[in-house]
């Protein structure tokens, strides 16, 4: 599989969780947060591929320019050197921070006004890891080294400092478990 027939089928998988199909033609060009993601997956794309060539020089400060544009709109500081999986779903994408050195893993679902990322100025590297098909809601804070395990649920408003297991549901400031073995739906 090339690294094109790849990419293509991320987008294809953003559509589907943000759009419940994927588009055709017509409506990708309608889609405001569909060109957002366009833009961050192929710039992720392009700043990861090891020999870039002229064109590939000139095509990523356009789409770095677009980028800024976009998301500049949805007030979205999330950067386009950040590790996201596939089936990234931003129903509300408004406000939210992502540190360029997060991890996020696929299916992950990240409602308005979230901010991952890290604790202090002087902790550069102490970032959260986000693993696949984690619910944030609305407001929420994930900063510092932590660990999030696979389908978490993190409340409106938590700020999660320390290391959730896997399908657990935390809430509070600072957050707490609050149930385990929690199955999400969306």
């Amino acid at each position: 599989m090339t690294e094109r027939d790849n990419l293509r089928l991320i987008l294809e998988e953003d559509m589907k969780v943000n759009f419940g199909r994927v588009l055709g033609p017509g409506g990708r060009l309608k889609e405001p947060l569909f060109k957002f993601l366009y833009l961050l997956r192929h710039l992720y794309a392009l700043y990861t591929k090891k020999d870039k060539s002229f064109k590939d020089r000139i095509e990523f400060g356009i789409y770095k320019k677009l980028f800024s544009f976009y998301s500049r709109r949805f007030c979205l500081d999330i950067s386009y050197k950040t590790s996201i999986g596939k089936g990234l779903r931003l129903p509300h994408p408004m406000g939210i921070v992502i540190h360029g050195k997060a991890s996020l893993g696929d299916y992950c679902t990240i409602m308005q006004q979230v901010t991952i990322g890290n604790r202090s100025e002087k902790s550069k590297n102490d970032l959260p890891v986000i693993e696949s098909n984690v619910y944030i809601g609305a407001g929420a804070k994930i900063l510092g080294s932590c660990t999030l395990g696979t389908g978490c649920v993190i409340g409106a408003n938590a700020v999660v400092i320390h290391d959730i297991p896997e399908h657990s549901v935390a809430a509070g400031v600072p957050a707490r478990i609050i149930s385990r073995g929690a199955t999400r739906r969306d």
